[in-house]
């Protein structure tokens, strides 16, 4: 008797849901952006030292930068993966 609450138009679920998916689109884009940003930065540091003979500390921050793919690949799946929900 009382135990519904307020009617949800589903068109208006479904609009809600996909400004749901669009933001969090959004924000994975930054921070994909922001991955390629700092992976720019890494790389020139990895050549800077390198050129200065310090190889060991460029082998770990070249390891960073293949974590920072991965992590970039991950998040691009994401994104595709909301891309196909969204539609």
């Amino acid at each position: 008797m009382g135990n519904k609450g307020p009617q949800i138009d589903p068109k208006e679920a479904a609009r809600e849901q996909k400004r749901i998916i669009t933001r969090s689109e959004r924000k994975l884009e930054r921070e994909i952006k922001g991955l390629e940003r700092q992976e720019a930065k890494t790389m020139k540091e990895v050549k800077k030292l390198a050129t200065a003979g310090q190889h060991n500390a460029a082998k770990i921050l070249s390891k960073d930068i293949a974590r920072n793919r991965t992590q970039r690949n991950q998040y691009r799946q994401i994104a595709s993966q909301m891309t196909v929900m969204k539609n």
